[in-house]
């Protein structure tokens, strides 16, 4: 296949299949009627489409895609599919972005390979059908990580922008924000400024809605409360004095923290409280927090994607199956990507990276794991997948032809040439690595286990908003719900019917 069509080839896929995923979602029943976080997001939206730019209070969710969700609605007269293929458009530019990245690092054949593991990564495309922040997450990650390897000079600053937006994407980023300013050396003053603009506005925001000094949110001490108490599984469990919906957050939280402290708090001051209450539990508690630790490393490396408000293996199953025409899975990948990052290490252009991907993990197993938290972490996925890919190719046809590094060197670019050292480690240590990404990654856990109870909810849940549309379909996917789960759907089902009627 020549050149040319290689390079076109992985963005057309990706614009493909996401633009089938977004149109099988927009006709399904989540389509006009949003559920949970999106739901929460496209409200918000509506409002700052309809001129609320400033909110009643601090921020308590991340801002940036409600603002940028208002802005899309308002072009296009409130159309929520426009909106999905805006997050396709971002799934095709994450492509070219993991592409140029790659190339900048490795050369054109890894860069070509990377393409295509983005384009065909399930878990992307599946983003791409919901009007979330993951897509404009992930294209600004993969911006953050063109931006720092080309980064010279003044445009560290494009750099410090990219993790600042980011900060207001996802609230662990704050944690990275030093990164590009280590990154940067010299240039920090340029990456500090890019950094500081969306976190300056953010929190000028929060003054003037609040009186608050909060820099992004103010949910960040309830987050790490829930992954970090007694009890807690590794991922979301709502808590006895709270109902699991974003409208119950926003006042739950703070009203139980009052409750037991007798007196009235802020926002900030709620958070702050559950912040200690979590460092308490590690502080008293140090085997069971290791231990939940580990259960958390366990899901964020895990094959299975751990749902929040969609299921990915219910979606693929019954209600997007435009999906299977992105085969791979983190599973798949990860083993490269592992074998990757550690041979990208001896490449000084690709240690920030190999930071960034590390320290972002952290920050997730800090707080808790769903497959949406993790997601960011695909277009570095992708590209050192590639590389691992790539690190697996020479050692294989060196058993035939001896070591073949002449021919390697000369696929990279002149200045990754002078830095990395192609002395790659034996083959049977690069298959060995794999195979412990291979059992990491596919070994079960308590909440794979559950795969069979998450389909159920989805489906049942997709059941419940047909039957409010009073449409016929509703009961195929209810009957499809009991028949997954006969012992738990019903009296789930009852509940939730019985929830909806006492509400006002």
């Amino acid at each position: 296949m020549p050149q040319r069509a290689l390079r076109v080839l992985p963005h057309l896929w990706a614009t493909l299949t996401g633009t089938a995923v977004a149109l099988e979602i927009q006709a399904g029943p989540f389509g006009t009627r949003p559920i949970v976080d999106e739901r929460m997001y496209v409200e918000w939206a509506r409002r700052i489409a309809h001129g609320e730019l400033l909110g009643p209070d601090v921020f308590f969710f991340d801002p940036l895609w409600a603002y940028v969700l208002a802005a899309l609605l308002f072009l296009t007269h409130g159309s929520l599919l426009a909106c999905r293929l805006f997050c396709v458009a971002l799934f095709a530019g994450t492509v070219e972005l993991v592409y140029r990245t790659a190339r900048e690092l490795f050369g054109e054949r890894t860069a070509l390979l990377a393409a295509a593991f983005t384009a065909l990564f399930g878990p992307l495309a599946f983003a791409t059908g919901f009007l979330l922040k993951e897509p404009l997450t992930v294209h600004l990650v993969a911006w953050a990580m063109y931006l720092t390897v080309r980064a010279e000079q003044r445009r560290w600053a494009l750099s410090g922008l990219a993790f600042g937006l980011l900060a207001l994407l996802r609230g662990n980023f704050l944690l990275l924000a030093p990164l590009p300013l280590v990154a940067a050396r010299r240039h920090a003053g340029w990456a500090a400024l890019g950094l500081a603009l969306p976190l300056a506005l953010s929190l000028a925001h929060n003054l003037a809605a609040g009186g608050q000094p909060v820099i992004t949110t103010a949910h960040g001490g309830a987050n790490f409360w829930l992954g970090n108490h007694a009890g807690a599984s590794g991922t979301y469990d709502a808590p006895d004095f709270l109902v699991a919906r974003p409208s119950e957050e926003l006042t739950g939280f703070k009203a139980e923290a009052e409750r037991r402290l007798s007196r009235p708090l802020t926002h900030a001051e709620s958070s702050r409280y559950w912040l200690t209450e979590g460092l308490r539990f590690w502080a008293g508690h140090p085997g069971e927090a290791l231990a939940l630790t580990f259960s958390k490393v366990r899901l964020l490396l895990s094959d299975y994607e751990v749902p929040d408000n969609y299921a990915f293996t219910c979606f693929r199953g019954w209600l997007a199956p435009a999906l299977w025409l992105a085969p791979l899975s983190w599973g798949l990948l990860f083993p490269l990507a592992l074998l990757g990052l550690v041979r990208g290490w001896s490449l000084e252009r690709a240690r920030p990276l190999v930071v960034l991907a590390v320290l972002y993990g952290a920050s997730v197993v800090a707080f808790f794991v769903f497959d949406r938290y993790r997601l960011p972490l695909a277009p570095l996925l992708c590209l050192f997948a590639a590389h691992g890919m790539a690190m697996l190719r020479p050692s294989a046809s060196s058993l035939a032809r001896g070591t073949n590094a002449e021919e390697n060197r000369r696929e990279l670019p002149d200045e990754p040439r002078r830095q990395f050292s192609f002395a790659f480690v034996p083959r049977s240590r690069e298959l060995a690595l794999v195979g412990v990404g291979l059992l990491v990654a596919f070994t079960p856990t308590a909440i794979s286990a559950q795969r069979t109870w998450h389909e159920a909810q989805c489906l049942g849940t997709a059941g419940l908003q047909l039957q409010h549309d009073r449409d016929p379909a509703a009961q195929r996917w209810l009957d499809e719900a009991t028949r997954l789960a006969p012992d738990t759907w019903p009296a789930e089902m009852k509940r939730r019917l019985e929830r909806a009627a006492a509400q006002p």
